[in-house]
């Protein structure tokens, strides 16, 4: 890449100039290629759960079963500490812009300066704080999470107030694993 002092001043536009660079993910729209982590995209979703492309994410190689079963409890941990915090939130779920009220929610989480329970507890968070402005605009009464369910599962069930089917779980955990990162291509 050329530095600024390498640049030719007559060009235009932005060529050869490197906005951000990762190693979360890649995107060539010109090829019609998505690679998170060294994986094809379509690898992932055909096979991958949400808890399996976080933990990609956040430590580049897929979990083993005990560790994607630890993740697991760990975001159903924090799903149930969310739950208990939206008495506290009243306006932040009473605005009717859906991410207005996300970053209003989102905005009451306190840091606890730990990378790793920090991750895990804004993960968790999103889905408790989304249905329950979901349900407060539908005026109900949000839902409790269940720590048995997957995180897919749980939102499903946190929306509705119903078990999900298998096949809308299966299709949530491909879209969350689908756009779990896009770098700054959106």
């Amino acid at each position: 890449m050329a530095d600024a002092a390498q640049r030719d001043p007559t060009a235009s536009g932005l060529d050869d100039v490197v906005a951000a660079e990762t190693q979360l993910s890649d995107v060539d729209g010109a090829r019609g290629q998505l690679v998170i982590r060294g994986h094809a995209v379509e690898e992932l979703v055909a096979a991958a759960t949400f808890e399996d492309a976080v933990f990609l994410m956040w430590n580049g190689a897929m979990p083993s079963p005990a560790e994607r079963e630890q993740l697991r409890a760990s975001l159903a941990a924090g799903r149930n500490a969310s739950f208990a915090t939206l008495p506290l939130l009243g306006l932040a779920l009473e605005t009717p812009d859906a991410m207005d009220a996300l970053r209003g929610a989102v905005a009451h989480l306190i840091a606890s300066g730990d990378l790793a329970t920090d991750r895990v507890q804004l993960t968790a968070a999103i889905p408790v704080f989304a249905a329950a402005w979901h349900r407060a605009r539908s005026g109900q009464s949000p839902v409790r999470p269940q720590a048995a369910l997957t995180h897919a599962a749980d939102y499903l069930q946190m929306l509705s107030g119903e078990t999900p089917r298998p096949e809308r779980v299966r299709g949530l955990d491909a879209y969350l694993t689908c756009v779990v990162d896009h770098g700054m291509n959106a």
